[in-house]
């Protein structure tokens, strides 16, 4: 209720902003458009990075006065679970820009994702012991995404359509896995796990040196097969298109990622764990033995397989948004420029749908210097942030930086950051 209050709130905004335009329409003079691309020919870099939490201030990670300790009482009334995310992205492209009516280009990058979570009942078991069996979760996964393609647009009149046909590489990816615990707080306390993972790859130097790491296979390669990447490649499609429905008003939306064909992944590590005590005192001493890693009375089990065909799609993403521009601060010289949206997101390695909507505004001065103030919901995360872009014209510096929770009101108190960087050349 809170998440969707909030979202209210900020589309409300945007509403009352515009509502006044279209009762009293001015009639402006004919402009040249201030958001022409910048650049006829262009190479450059874009970098993205964050992570986040809900529990964990970096006030209270990085003071050096006292001890970090966890208040599970009070965490479980401000939470619902415990979720961590880490992400990073960065992305390479060349661009030949023929005006506005047509612009094509190439693209290449990777996208890394990991995250971790630990569901409602273990929290809730933890804050006030609740009497009963308790059945709870905890879950982690991830993916690397490599990625090459097309980039290229189109104008007819007020409509604007870009395409970006795209291969990609799941270079590693891990599918939810589910740890099950069982608790049983029946006298004497015991607590069973039960852990089923799986890591799928096209590579098998990757395989190799996993089984490598947990001392299963002491024969990894240090070559890669490009033959295996070529086999693996799947294909998308992105669209989006923005079409200009009144002079302060522009509507548009976009298809992220459309599946066309899907990655094929061919080697797969299977992780399976297993541990029961008779008490719970046990599963304390044996983690504080092993410096809290898993204790030698549990069982692992890895098992590697090199005939697989796994089949993986990148998320696909639906938005939905509108460009506010008033008139009265829309000029060559200056610009205002207000933007809500809404959409999903069908992510499978997080075995979920996740809505997502913001709100941001941007200012232009001439087309120098661009500042941009946002908030959103976008993937499981609020990020608040502000963008900075210097524009002189052969040389163009984007630089960004967020806050960001899993919770609304911890996306202000430090729990994670997010930077944005980025880097254009051309003339």
């Amino acid at each position: 209720m809170k998440k969707l209050l909030a979202v209210i709130m900020l589309l409300s905004c945007a509403v009352s902003l515009w509502s006044q335009e279209i009762a009293e329409p001015k009639k402006q003079p004919k402009k040249r458009n201030p958001d022409r691309p910048l650049r006829y020919v262009e190479f450059g870099l874009d970098m993205d990075a964050g992570l986040a939490n809900n529990v964990f201030g970096f006030g209270d990670i990085f003071n050096a006065e006292r001890t970090l300790t966890v208040d599970f009482k009070k965490l479980a009334s401000s939470i619902n679970d415990i979720n961590a995310d880490i992400a990073g992205k960065i992305d390479v492209f060349f661009n030949v820009n023929f005006g506005e009516e047509f612009g094509i280009g190439f693209h290449g990058g990777v996208d890394v994702l990991i995250y971790g979570d630990i569901s409602e009942e273990i929290l809730e078991f933890l804050a006030d012991g609740n009497k009963g069996n308790i059945e709870g979760a905890l879950a982690a996964g991830g993916s690397i995404f490599w990625d090459n393609g097309i980039n290229m647009y189109t104008k007819f009149e007020k409509l604007k359509v870009r395409l970006s046909p795209s291969l990609f590489v799941p270079l590693v990816y891990m599918p939810k896995p589910t740890a099950k615990i069982s608790i049983h707080t029946e006298n004497p306390l015991s607590v069973n796990l039960e852990l089923d993972a799986r890591i799928y790859t096209p590579l098998s130097i990757v395989a190799e040196n996993l089984m490598e790491l947990s001392g299963n296979d002491t024969t990894a390669s240090r070559q890669v097969n490009s033959n295996e990447l070529s086999d693996a490649y799947g294909f998308d499609m992105s669209v989006d298109a923005e079409y200009e429905l009144f002079p302060f008003l522009d509507v548009g939306g976009s298809i992220s990622h459309i599946p066309l064909y899907p990655a094929r992944l061919s080697h797969s590590i299977k992780t399976t764990y297993s541990y029961s005590s008779g008490d719970f005192n046990d599963i304390l001493d044996d983690l504080i033995k092993n410096d809290f890693e898993l204790p030698d009375s549990g069982e692992v089990k890895m098992e590697r397989k090199d005939n697989e065909s796994f089949k993986v799609y990148r998320p696909l993403r639906f938005n939905i948004f509108a460009d506010y521009k008033p008139q009265s601060i829309q000029s060559n010289l200056l610009g205002l420029t207000v933007r809500p949206n809404l959409g999903l997101s069908f992510l499978t390695v997080y075995d979920t749908v996740c809505f997502n909507a913001g709100l941001e505004a941007q200012l232009r001065f001439m087309r120098l210097l661009y500042l941009k103030l946002g908030m959103a919901y976008h993937e499981r995360i609020w990020r608040n942030y502000l963008n900075f872009a210097l524009n002189l014209r052969v040389i163009e510096l984007d630089l960004g930086v967020g806050i960001q929770s899993q919770n609304f009101l911890k996306s202000f108190q430090l729990n994670g950051l997010n930077a944005v960087a980025g880097f254009r050349m051309g003339f």
